[in-house]
């Protein structure tokens, strides 16, 4: 991480994410899309909440799908994939996350697509 210490800027705090992020599947590229959306809105700061919701929109729109747990991995009717699948149609339909979604992305988001090795 000497390229962050070095040299705190955004891009930095981007490239440390993606390459020594807890997670290399598809989260990384929706934290991506949520940042830029906010950032074209003029955000430079928002609150975790703002950043789930597009954060889990982007999940919710992705062609192909959306990511799924390692097979290995028992997953609760509260964990986040549980909720992003049980929610994905409705969400759909109204054109939005649901509350649901989204409280589920702010309180995984920490670790799953922010946390570093």
């Amino acid at each position: 991480m000497s390229f962050y210490s070095a040299e705190p800027t955004p891009r930095t705090s981007w490239r440390q994410a993606v390459l020594m992020g807890v997670n290399s599947r598809t989260y990384k590229f929706a934290l991506g899309t949520a940042l830029l959306d906010l950032a074209q809105q003029g955000h430079d700061a928002v609150p975790l909440v703002s950043l789930a919701e597009k954060y889990s929109w982007a999940l919710l729109t992705r062609d192909g799908g959306y990511p799924q747990a390692p097979a290995s991995l028992e997953l609760r009717d509260t964990d986040f994939l549980t909720v992003l699948e049980r929610e994905r149609a409705a969400s759909l339909t109204a054109g939005n996350a649901s509350e649901e979604l989204v409280a589920a992305a702010a309180k995984s988001m920490p670790s799953m697509v922010m946390g570093t090795v």
